[in-house]
């Protein structure tokens, strides 16, 4: 296929060669998006909808505990956000 290289926190690691492939927006690179992003409903209590690469959390507001609970929601997505 060719050769690669790859880079992790701003250091480059030796050229390798590459046998393998995903091509960017590939059948596959779809499908592993699909399941890389269906753990982030995992610990969350609302309603997420995923369409592509967007996702909407929904929650209805009816009193003082449903806000918490949606705050709770977006900070736990907002910490997924940044260990993935």
């Amino acid at each position: 296929m060719g050769k690669g290289i790859s880079r992790v926190g701003g250091k480059l690691s030796k050229e390798v060669k590459v046998t393998s492939i995903v091509l960017q927006m590939s059948v596959l690179c779809q499908l592993l998006l699909l399941v890389y992003l269906n753990y982030i409903a995992k610990d969350v209590d609302s309603i997420i909808r995923l369409f592509a690469h967007e996702c909407i959390i929904d929650k209805k507001i009816t009193n003082k505990n449903h806000i918490q609970r949606l705050q709770n929601d977006l900070n736990t997505l907002g910490e997924w956000a940044v260990e993935n």
